[in-house]
């Protein structure tokens, strides 16, 4: 009984998530809303992100999702979210890395996942002539600060 609760919030947490970012590309990508039905689809479609979500209770939990620019030269500073996040690369090319991970390079229509607390200690442009445009979407309890700067005490 107890392994079927936990299995369909599971089950419920990845709906939402996957509801919440198609609409959120659809939104972005309009076009992809407006084909017909009968139009085809294509190739198979192609799977950007698969990973296993924290073990957590989404009750109390809101996500902001956050379009994010990150200007050629400039350096984000090293920072926690306290919740977990979910990117996609929009435009340009990203150079990200999450601290115990190897630095990568992500390109237009890649995604990222942060862990829970994760430190995140690269988030810049990997073109010093070009901006990279990110979209962010930022899960964390309500009341909590979403992004939190490392510091010498942090954790």
């Amino acid at each position: 009984m107890v392994n079927e609760i936990v299995a369909g919030k599971r089950n419920e947490r990845r709906v939402f998530l996957e509801t919440a970012l198609a609409g959120l590309l659809l939104s972005r990508f309009p076009f992809a809303a407006a084909a017909k039905p009968d139009a085809k689809l294509g190739d198979t479609p192609q799977r950007l992100l698969d990973r296993d979500l924290p073990g957590v209770s989404l009750d109390g939990w809101h996500v902001v999702a956050s379009r994010l620019v990150f200007r050629a030269g400039a350096k984000s500073h090293p920072h926690i979210h306290p919740g977990f996040v979910i990117g996609y690369v929009i435009d340009g090319d990203f150079r990200f890395q999450v601290a115990g991970q190897p630095e990568a390079v992500l390109h237009v229509g890649e995604m990222f996942f942060e862990p829970l607390g994760a430190h995140h200690v690269v988030g810049e442009s990997a073109n010093p002539a070009k901006d990279a445009i990110v979209l962010a979407l930022v899960f964390g309890k309500k009341g909590d600060p979403l992004t939190v700067p490392i510091t010498s005490e942090s954790p």
